[in-house]
């Protein structure tokens, strides 16, 4: 459906599509006093086109913003998969890009932050331990405090904290 061919109109539809009341937006439109704007968005809003623009406008909106979840979804699987060599400065993953008299440093997002965000995002990530660690289906699903747990265990690895984890030798390519 194109604009409305009432300027007014359009506008009014715009400003309910994002989430403004009726009354709100009437005003802003019209600019009328508190009486009569109290009925006339309704009114409005019950008239020929404007609710099916509305609807259009709101649909419209939430396609853009599925787009806007997928491309942080492949953000962050970038951030997760990407090698210490596959990295350069002009890399949307690289924080900052330095070459030092050693070699060069690239700084990256934290991977396990962006594996939480990643699962969260599709829904697959518990706040409390309390939540099962197993759909219905029999798949995995991460909780906080397991994946927290799973930072320490790497930190510890890391760090030769206390009962440092057993890291594996690295496979010759």
């Amino acid at each position: 459906m194109p604009c409305l061919e009432n300027i007014r109109h359009e506008r009014f539809c715009q400003l309910v599509a994002t989430g403004v009341s009726y009354t709100r937006a009437y005003r802003q439109v019209y600019g009328a006093g508190k009486k009569s704007v109290d009925t006339a968005g309704s009114r409005l809003m019950r008239r020929e086109g404007v609710l099916a623009r509305v609807r259009e406008l709101q649909r419209e909106g939430a396609s853009e913003t599925a787009l806007t979840v997928q491309a942080a979804h492949k953000y962050l699987l970038d951030v997760i998969v990407a090698g210490p060599g596959e990295i350069d400065e002009n890399s949307p993953i690289c924080q900052s890009y330095k070459r030092t008299e050693t070699g060069i440093e690239c700084k990256l997002p934290d991977k396990l932050r962006a594996l939480e965000l990643a699962m969260k995002l599709q829904g697959c990530l518990r706040d409390t331990a309390a939540d099962q660690k197993t759909d219905v289906s029999g798949g995995i699903i991460l909780t906080k405090s397991l994946l927290l747990a799973i930072q320490e265990k790497r930190r510890r690895a890391l760090t030769g904290g206390d009962e440092p984890a057993k890291l594996l030798p690295r496979a010759a390519p």
